[in-house]
C-alpha cells in the first residue's frame, strides 16, 4: 500500500502513479494499492504513525475496466482461484492481479494452484506477463490444448513397449 499526499486536486489516477512507478521500480515493488491522504499522520516524535493510517478500499474505483464476469469454464476457475487468494467477492476477467493487491507471494499460490487443478506446467514469471484473467485463460487453454494432443505417462510407455523402445 501506498499512501499519497497529494500536492494539486485532483489527485493523479490509479493507473497514472503505477505507471510512473513502473518505469522507477521492478514490478513486485509497485504497490498494489494507493490512499489518497490529506497529511501523513505522526507520533509525539515526528515519525509516521503506522497504526493511524487509513486502512486501503479495494474497490474497483482504481481499476481501469469495468467489471466482466468470467465466461469459460477457464476463466471461472481462474477467477475462483484468484478471489480466495485475494480474498475478494468477485473478479473481473481484465481485472489486473497486481492491481487487486496481489504481489509476487501471491502469485506463487496462483501458480501452484493453477499446477495443480489444470495438470500444466505453468511458472510464476506468466502471471506477470498474463496479469488478467483473459491473458491467463487463452495462455492455459493453450497449454490445455498442447497437452491434449500428447499422450499420458501411461500411454505413452505403453507405446514404447509395443515399439521395443523399453
Amino acid at each position: 500500500v501506498a499512501y499519497v499526499v497529494p500536492r494539486h486536486a485532483p489527485p493523479p489516477k490509479f493507473s497514472e502513479l503505477r505507471n510512473y512507478l513502473k518505469e522507477k521500480l521492478p514490478d513486485y515493488m509497485i504497490p498494489s494499492a494507493f490512499v489518497f491522504i490529506d497529511s501523513l499522520p505522526l507520533t509525539i516524535n515526528g515519525k509516521v504513525d503506522r497504526h493511524a493510517l487509513p486502512t486501503p478500499d479495494l474497490d474497483r474505483s482504481g481499476l481501469k475496466f469495468e467489471f466482466i464476469a468470467p465466461h469459460t469454464q477457464v476463466e471461472k476457475l481462474l477467477a475462483k482461484i484468484w478471489c480466495e487468494v485475494l480474498d475478494l467477492k468477485r473478479v473481473g476477467i481484465h481485472d489486473n492481479f497486481f492491481e487487486l493487491g496481489g504481489h509476487s507471494l501471491l502469485a506463487t499460490r496462483v501458480v501452484s494452484w493453477i499446477r495443480q487443478d489444470f495438470h500444466v506446467d505453468l511458472n510464476l514469471m506468466d502471471i506477470f506477463k498474463m496479469p488478467t484473467i483473459a491473458e491467463l485463460s487463452k495462455g492455459l487453454e493453450g497449454l490445455l490444448w498442447i497437452n491434449a494432443g500428447r499422450p499420458s505417462d501411461d500411454k505413452a510407455e505403453l507405446q514404447d513397449q509395443e515399439e521395443g523402445i523399453v
